[in-house]
Parts: structure tokens; C-alpha cells; sequence
């Protein structure tokens, strides 16, 4: 047995600890603890309700625009323009709701994209090392230099933008002086595969760093064009484009971060032609960034998919059947890892200007059985189905089993057994996971969002130069649109990933058109009504992260006596609850205690160098670089790695 302590786990916005043991490979206990006490709903008490749209904008970090979104759905249920429960009654002007969508659209997509590059994204610069060795015991050069270079990484094959094809040249090159020169060892792949089984695995990165480092001034003028990783081109577009996104994000709501121009009932944004064509070009800039390079990424990890996940056996067992690596079930081994609970909740996105009840992302909640996504079960989304739990939370045990209408929030830092300030937010007493591949599952089976395979097949057709890798094939001869359609139906942390990359683009490609809907010279605010207090009301929309939710109880002062707030990471990082119930994430590591075979734990191959729970915690979107500390139970000894 094994204890992991990741402890901060970073990469997210806040503070997180986890506590992991480890048996036979697998793991079999996981604690998400939350050491910071956030108070935001305390600090609201007493304040006008309009207080709330600029306070709750502070509680995140990143997801700033989105919190003054749901704020103000929120207030503008208290003020009597919506009715957010029934979801059939919204005065809001159009362009005001047309507004608000593309400020959070903005938002969400730059969210989307700061993952894949630069939170998430460095999981993936390099495959499972030992595969690669594997390889090079079956002396797989082609192979190799094909994932390595790219026989047609990122394009068409011998695209004059991405550069040639990987030759008979370049496979000489990767096993003369990638597997020999640079890792200085002997000529025989037998020998370099012994070498690296001595330490137990080969240095995260070395592979890649002394590739590119050890390149001829001939191969690098000839094949580096092709190669557009996480660490080149990709990485530096990503940077270059983050202040549009900003940009956009700030024509509409004055400022970015912090957006200032939601009101009651609408939105305080003085429209421009100007400003709307501006703001229109940078959204097709925007659109294109997803498309050409965000995509076609996420397309290259899909296509490897059996060597960032591969078969959760030991090095020795890969290097002596490298063969095994290529399988099919090797490429199916990414449904091990992060199941999670199954179960989906969306609160639905984007609404439309001329119907309050229908968005563009659906509402609803899912469950996904192991059976597969034909078995789905799909009902619709009821509030007062939600409650919070915090046997396990460093609140009073009254605050436990309430819809957060009713919620509570009384701090017990000295609570007995309690190990997290984040309470336990669960659907129907069931743990339900949200984010975006909740929206895109739940919109895929209303049928209200097009099929990956479909969308991304049209995509490969329309733009071969930058998306062949779409029509391309892995090594069984799947092809990647259709592969990539079938993970993310797939509970499991390559899922999560895919469903984030497929959804950024359904966001990307329908902004501009939102942004062209927008009159200049309609109205973009409903009159302020004299509010009728008391009041109770809510907001729902989704975050990057997932569904969030704002509860208000103004008292007959006017002043707020209560509020509630229930963010995408508590849903997901969220501890026991009071059935003794894993959180999500809890739940994609350890699986669910009495049902295994539908939540099955993750494994675990070589706990001095536990990436697997890594990518399945950054698949969430909460964390960064970490420093591990393992201790070994049967000796005590603690050890140190530092992972990033």
C-alpha cells in the first residue's frame, strides 16, 4: 500500500490538497480536501441585492464574467423580469441577451483554450515513455519518427504549411541519435529498452527535449514546420490570441476581467456599429484559432490515444510484448482512467433572445451506464432536486440536506471527522459530475447539438490543409472523427479533455453570428420596476467549469438575508457526502464504493511516478504543476517528485 499526498494541487483557481492510497495498482481511497474557507455568501448579507453582481465576480479568479452573469439572472428574477425555475418567462430585451451570451461566450472559449494549452495541456507533450521504448524494441522507426515528426501530424501529408512527411531519413535520425546519441545508449533497441527498465521509467520529457535540442541545422529547416506541439507554435498562437479574447469580452462589458455593465434587467452596454464590427472580427479570428489549431491538437491526442493512456500494465509487461501496446484494447485502455460517477447534470446555456426556455446548449440531467451511450437515461433538469451535504465539511451539521434556497452557511472548523470546506452538492441524493463534457452529453442526447463525427468529418472535407488529421486513421485503421465522436460519449478523463476541445468549437462557430444579431440601436435594458420585497430567487447558467448556481432570499428591508452560491468545483471536488458517498472526482480515482463495476477505480502502474492522477484530476480543469509527496506505509520513508 501506498499514500499520495498532493498537497498544493495547482492549476486551478484556489487551493487544493488530495489524500491517496494505493493497493494493487489501483487506487482505493481518495480525499479531495478544500483548505481555504471562501464566505462569500456571509459577505453578502445585509447588502443591496445589486451588491451581488460585483462581489460574486471576486469569488473566481478566471470565471469572473460568469459569476456577474448568474448574478444577474439571479436579480433579475428578484425584480420579476424571469422566472429561472420554470424557465418560460424572460423580458430581458434580445440584445441584452444577446450580449450577455457573448461576453460569456468569450469567456468560456478562452477558458477552454487556456486548458488545452496551458493548464492540461503539458500532460500530453509526450506519450507514455514506455511505449515509445516498446516501439523501439520492435525497431518501429516509421512509427516512432511518425509520432514524433508527424507523418501527416497536423495536415494534409507534404502540406506545404506544415511541412513534408517523416522519411526513411528521419527514422535513422530517431534511432541513431534520439535512442542512441542522446540518451547515450547502445545501438540495439533491446539494450535501450534494459537500460531505461532500470530506473523504471524514462524522465518525463526527455525524449522530446533532447529531440528537438539534438536536431541538425538540416532536419530542423526541413521538419520543423510540421512539428507544431504544445510546446511550439500552438503554445505561442494560444498566448497571442488570449488578449482578443479579452478584447472582445471588453467592448461588450466595459472591462475585462470584471465586466461592469450588467443591470437589472439588462445590460448598461452603449452599442456601437464600431464597436459590434470590431468586435465581430475578432470573434471570427477567435472561431479560427479553435478550428485551425485547437482542434486539430486535440485531434493529434485522440489519434496516440494508446500512448497518453495506454494498457495500465508494468513497464516490464509493455517492453515484453511491445506489440500489445497496438492493440485494440490498448486503444480502448482510456476508458479506465477517471470514470467517474456517470451521472451529468446541465443547467443549460446561451439562451435564445426569442425563447426563454430554449439554448443552445441544453438542460438536463444524464446518466451514461457502462452498458454504453445507446442504455443513456436522460431526464430533465429539476432545482429542487439539489441539496448539499457536509458530514464531511467543516460546517455545522445543520447546514447538511438543503436545497440552497434554504442553504446555510455556519463555519465548524473544529468539526469532528470533517476534512474539507467544500460542502457536498448532490442531484436527486445521487453524485452527479458537471462541466463541459456534462453540456455537450446532455446536448447530444436532446439532439439539440450536432454529432462530433458528423461536424468534425465536414471540418476534415472543408479544410484538409490544417484538419486531415481528422480524416486520417490510427494504427487499427479507425478513423479519428469517428473515434473522437466515440470518446466523448465515453465517461473517462479523455473524454472530459475532448468533449472541452469538440464544445470550444460548437462556441467558437456560432459567436460571430450572435454578435451580427446585435441592433444597434434596439434596446439593450428593460425599464427598472420598484422590486416587491420580500423576494426569493435564483440563477442558473453554466461556467467554463459547469453548472452554476446563485440563490438570493431578499428580506422586506430590501437587504439580503440569504445567499447561496454552488460553483462547478464544488460539484466536482466535492467530499463525502452524508451517505458516505465519493465526490466526482473522488469517485474517478477510487471509484464508487458498492457499485465498482459501473465506477471502477483508476489505475495506478508505478507509484513513483503517478501520472495517471494527475491527468485524471487536470481533466476536471482545476489544477497545474504539483509537488507529489509519497509515503510508503510499509516503511514510512517519504519521498519527493517534483511532476510538471
Amino acid at each position: 500500500m501506498v499514500e499520495i499526498k498532493i498537497d498544493p494541487l495547482t492549476r486551478l483557481e484556489g487551493h487544493s490538497e488530495w489524500d491517496i492510497t494505493v493497493e494493487d495498482g489501483k487506487v482505493t481511497n481518495a480525499k479531495s480536501i478544500g483548505p481555504m474557507f471562501r464566505g462569500f455568501e456571509i459577505i453578502c448579507q445585509g447588502r443591496d441585492p445589486r451588491d451581488a453582481l460585483f462581489l460574486t465576480q471576486r469569488i473566481c479568479g478566471v470565471c469572473i464574467a460568469v459569476h456577474g452573469h448568474v448574478a444577474a439572472k439571479n436579480i433579475d428574477m428578484a425584480y420579476g423580469y424571469r422566472d429561472e425555475i420554470a424557465a418560460t418567462r424572460n423580458e430581458t430585451p434580445a440584445n441584452a441577451v444577446r450580449i450577455r451570451n457573448a461576453i460569456l461566450a468569450a469567456n468560456t472559449v478562452w477558458s477552454h483554450a487556456l486548458h488545452q494549452y496551458a493548464l492540461a495541456g503539458f500532460e500530453y507533450l509526450i506519450p507514455n515513455p514506455n511505449v515509445l521504448v516498446a516501439l523501439a524494441q520492435l525497431e518501429d522507426w516509421a512509427t516512432i519518427a511518425g509520432f514524433l515528426f508527424g507523418a501527416d501530424p497536423f495536415g494534409a501529408p507534404g502540406s506545404a504549411v506544415f511541412g513534408p512527411p517523416a522519411t526513411p531519413d528521419v527514422y535513422d535520425y530517431v534511432k541513431d541519435t534520439v535512442f542512441v546519441s542522446q540518451l547515450g545508449v547502445p545501438t540495439s533497441p533491446v539494450d535501450v529498452a534494459g537500460l531505461l527498465m532500470e530506473g523504471g521509467y524514462v524522465p518525463v520529457g526527455s525524449i522530446l527535449l533532447n529531440l528537438v535540442l539534438g536536431l541538425t541545422d538540416a532536419i530542423k529547416g526541413e521538419y520543423i514546420p510540421g512539428y507544431r506541439k504544445y510546446g511550439g507554435a500552438s503554445w505561442v498562437n494560444f498566448v497571442l490570441i488570449g488578449k482578443r479574447f479579452h478584447k472582445l469580452e471588453a467592448i461588450f462589458g466595459a472591462r475585462a476581467p470584471f465586466p461592469q455593465t450588467n443591470v437589472p434587467g439588462g445590460v448598461g452596454t452603449r452599442l456601437t456599429l464600431g464597436g459590434i464590427a470590431s468586435a465581430y472580427a475578432i470573434s471570427l479570428e477567435l472561431r479560427d484559432f479553435i478550428r485551425d489549431v485547437m482542434l486539430r491538437d486535440m485531434a493529434w491526442i485522440i489519434k496516440w490515444r494508446n500512448l497518453y493512456f495506454p494498457p495500465p500494465v508494468t513497464p516490464a509487461a509493455i517492453l515484453a510484448t511491445p506489440g500489445a501496446a497496438f492493440t485494440e484494447d490498448a486503444y480502448n485502455a482510456y476508458q479506465q482512467y477517471g470514470v467517474g460517477p456517470r451521472r451529468y447534470v446541465a443547467y443549460g446555456v446561451y439562451e435564445d433572445p426569442d425563447n426563454a426556455y430554449k439554448r443552445f446548449l441544453s438542460r438536463g440531467v444524464l446518466y451514461i451506464p457502462k452498458t454504453g451511450w445507446a442504455d443513456r437515461v436522460l431526464e430533465d433538469l429539476d432545482p429542487n432536486k439539489i441539496k448539499e451535504y457536509v458530514k464531511y465539511s467543516w460546517y455545522k451539521n445543520e447546514c447538511s440536506d438543503l436545497n440552497p434556497k434554504d442553504g446555510k452557511t455556519i463555519p465548524d472548523r473544529d468539526k469532528a471527522g470533517a476534512y474539507t470546506w467544500a460542502k457536498s452538492p448532490r442531484y436527486d441524493g445521487k453524485v452527479a459530475e458537471v462541466g463541459p463534457h456534462a453540456r455537450v452529453v446532455v446536448s447530444l442526447a436532446r439532439g439539440t447539438t450536432p454529432d462530433p463525427k458528423v461536424e468534425l468529418k465536414a471540418l476534415a472535407e472543408a479544410y484538409p490543409t490544417t484538419l486531415g488529421i481528422l480524416s486520417s486513421t490510427d494504427l487499427l485503421g479507425n478513423n479519428i472523427y469517428d473515434v473522437w465522436d466515440e470518446v466523448v460519449r465515453t465517461p473517462s478523463a479523455l473524454g472530459r479533455i475532448a468533449a472541452r476541445a469538440y464544445e470550444a468549437w460548437l462556441i467558437a462557430k456560432k459567436l460571430p453570428s450572435w454578435i451580427l444579431a446585435i441592433d444597434p440601436v434596439a434596446p439593450v435594458y428593460k425599464e427598472e420596476k420598484t422590486p416587491t420585497w420580500p423576494a426569493t430567487s435564483i440563477g442558473l447558467t453554466e461556467a467554463p467549469r459547469g453548472a452554476l448556481g446563485h440563490w438570493m432570499t431578499v428580506g422586506s428591508d430590501g437587504k439580503i438575508e440569504r445567499y447561496q452560491v454552488i460553483t462547478p468545483t464544488n460539484w466536482n471536488i466535492s467530499s463525502r457526502d452524508d451517505m458516505d458517498q465519493p465526490g466526482p472526482a473522488e469517485t474517478a480515482l477510487m471509484g464508487m464504493p458498492g457499485n465498482m463495476d459501473e465506477c471502477p477505480p483508476t489505475p495506478v502502474v508505478d507509484t513513483n511516478n503517478p501520472l495517471e492522477l494527475l491527468k485524471v484530476l487536470r481533466s476536471f480543469d482545476f489544477c497545474l504543476s504539483c509537488t507529489v509527496h509519497v509515503i510508503d506505509a510499509r516503511t514510512g520513508k517519504k519521498k519527493v517528485l517534483r511532476i510538471g
